[in-house]
């Protein structure tokens, strides 16, 4: 089976239709989404109507809410918030429509299958906390499977570790680059961001898991950032939104 993970496409729809049409060459059978649907970018209805329009033809996609999301729906979350986030999430408020939104409260805060655990901050606490290596071992401890993928940091990491240990290790990913599970090996994932990557490269990332060979490719693409970013400038969204998709920060 091959399952495309992403997160983190943040009302960039633009950034979102060029990821997807890639997804589609590839054939892919499982769509997994840890997260963040909208907040920052311009166009959060469309992300959503989109999303949901494929899953109405039939296409396997499992969503979990991440924090903006979370944020969208609940003015009590607004605290955690540092304040252009803020601003971006109540521009998202006022604009996402009523049917949007409970497809975003109706969201699992997680979900998982006999191998696969997906979260959009770490299964210990799944809307708010970023994967650190601090952390990683207790995930590796606590929970049972054979793939963890997880969202919000906006950055690509790995860690990995026997079946039968919580010693994790580190392992870069890069651009294009694939990875190969043994047998008895698992691994926690961040597949970085569709529509707002932060590792000082503009082009968007997912990932691709090939279940029957245990690999695991690294996708980045590039997209009209110009397209989105005019979008942002022309709104009530700050402009600091706009201006840190071509710096990828």
């Amino acid at each position: 089976m091959k399952i495309a993970v992403f997160s983190d496409i943040h009302g960039n729809y633009t950034a979102w239709k060029k990821a997807f049409s890639i997804m589609q060459a590839k054939n892919i059978d499982k769509y997994l989404c840890a997260g963040d649907l909208v907040g920052y970018g311009p166009r959060p209805n469309e992300v959503i109507n989109h999303i949901k329009e494929q899953q109405e033809t039939g296409l396997d996609i499992t969503i979990v809410p991440g924090n903006h999301d979370y944020g969208v729906i609940n003015e009590q979350s607004l605290k955690r918030f540092n304040s252009h986030a803020k601003q971006a999430i109540r521009w998202t408020r006022k604009e996402l429509n009523a049917t949007n939104k409970q497809f975003l409260e109706e969201l699992p805060l997680s979900w998982s299958n006999e191998e696969i655990l997906l979260a959009h901050g770490t299964p210990n606490n799944p809307i708010w906390q970023y994967l650190k290596g601090w952390n990683v071992n207790h995930i590796f401890a606590e929970y049972d499977f054979k793939y963890c993928f997880v969202g919000h940091t906006h950055l690509l990491q790995s860690f990995i570790a026997p079946l039968d240990s919580a010693e994790a290790k580190k392992t870069e990913l890069s651009t294009n680059q694939s990875l190969t599970l043994e047998s008895q090996q698992r691994v926690v994932i961040n597949d970085g961001s569709i529509g707002q990557p932060r590792d000082h490269n503009p082009q968007g990332s997912f990932i691709i898991l090939d279940t029957s060979k245990n690999k695991i490719d690294v996708i980045r693409f590039q997209y009209n950032i110009n397209q989105t970013q005019q979008l942002i400038y022309d709104s009530d969204l700050p402009n600091l939104e706009g201006e840190r998709l071509a710096e990828g920060r």
